[in-house]
Formats: structure tokens, sequence, C-alpha cells
């Protein structure tokens, strides 16, 4: 289904470069040129991935976006809406006003954390942040990622501390996705993994309605993610 990224990290956005993309404009073309922000303005902006995902690339302002682009930022996600299926926010870890106003308006809300001290004490304080902004909380999916044994904190321990059941676990598998990250080809793409398999059952339990493919289909053909109006918090 017709799917774009938004990153939406000021500064530090990575998604351009693990895609192997170079992108000419950059979300705050978008915000600095609401006047005229239309659909075909819009589609200028993006950049396409050979996959068929659509990218609007990261900010390279380490200011913006800023407090004032929130609804400019929102105003950027409802087109969006209005042209693809999916679309995926790369919302970062710091929960600023224009994050804020992706939230409110996500389906789900994926926060991805590692089983160490200062990420499980990250994913705790995010996650009393997100529910003292009020019913988007009820959409938080907490993701484990790097789940290997031994677990330097085990599951059941990292559930209570943050006080959230653990919705997916991801494994541990540092060379495949380096490799991945560093040619600029998404994991999908790059061949065969169990991580790949992993992130294709995910996938599944935010689209109910796609049918479940076993892992002999993952391996035989190009896995996608696709997630409704997801904002992803790393």
């Amino acid at each position: 289904k017709p799917t774009v990224i938004l990153d939406l990290k000021p500064g530090l956005g990575e998604v351009a470069l693990f895609l192997g993309l170079r992108c000419r404009y950059t979300l705050i073309d978008a915000i600095d040129n609401a006047h005229r922000l239309d659909d075909e303005f819009l589609r200028e902006l993006l950049a396409h991935h050979k996959s068929g995902l659509d990218l609007l690339a990261g900010s390279d302002q380490f200011e913006r976006p800023g407090a004032g682009d929130g609804a400019a930022v929102e105003e950027v996600v409802r087109l969006l809406s209005r042209h693809y299926d999916q679309v995926v926010i790369d919302a970062g870890m710091q929960l600023t006003g224009a994050v804020a106003s992706t939230l409110y308006a996500a389906d789900h809300i994926c926060l991805v954390a590692n089983p160490d001290v200062a990420s499980v004490r990250n994913t705790q304080r995010i996650l009393d942040r997100i529910r003292q902004l009020g019913p988007c909380g009820e959409r938080v999916r907490v993701l484990l990622n790097r789940a290997a044994e031994p677990y330097p904190i085990p599951p059941p321990q990292i559930e209570t501390a943050i006080g959230h059941a653990i919705d997916h676990t991801f494994p541990s598998d540092y060379r495949t996705v380096a490799g991945a990250l560093n040619a600029g080809v998404p994991l999908a793409l790059s061949g065969n993994s169990e991580l790949s398999a992993g992130f294709e059952r995910f996938t599944h339990t935010l689209l109910p309605q796609s049918p479940m493919v076993s892992e002999g289909e993952v391996a035989g053909r190009r896995a996608g993610l696709g997630f409704q109006r997801l904002a992803s918090l790393w």
C-alpha cells in the first residue's frame, strides 16, 4: 500500500541516510512554505525510494522543527494522510510540541527500548510523559530491541520498571543490521534473516486486516513495513 515516512528528528534525522537517498528538500521546506503547501507542492518535496516508499526527509537544523512548528507539522501530516494509506513518523526521543501534535493523530505509538538501565529509565520517563498528554497514551506499544539471552535486564523486570507490557521483541543481530544500514538497503530487501521475519510478523499485528504469512513466504518476497500514522519514539 502507498507508504510515506516523515522524519521528524531535528538535525540528526537518519532515514534518508539509511535508505541511501540524497534529498534535495526536507520537512523545513514544507513548514516554511505552509502558505503554498498544497498536494502538488508537497509531492515535489518528497524523495522516492526504489522499493516504492516515499520520504519527507528530516531537517538539517538542530532547532527546527521547534515549538512554534506544531501546527505546520500537523498540516503536513494531514496532507500526507490524504495520499498515503500508511504514514510512518520517526519522531525521535524528544517530546516537543511538534512531536506531540503527531502523537494525538497516530493510530499506533511505538516506543523502542533496549534491555539496559539507561534505556529502561528513559522509556519509563517517556511513557509517563505520554500518559500526561492524555488519551494518546492508550495507543502505546513498547518494543524491546536487541532482545537476546542472557538479558542484561530480564523482560519481566523491564515491564515492572516501566509499568507497561512489552508488546513485541526483536532479536539481536548487530552484524545484519549494521550491514543493511551501511549499505543503505532496508533489511527487508537485503536478504533473509530472523530479524526481517520479525518485522513482517510485527507489521501484521498493526494491520490485522492483512493475512498473516509464513516465514517461508517472507523469505520468498520483499517484505515492506506499513503502519497507519505511526509515530515511533527511539
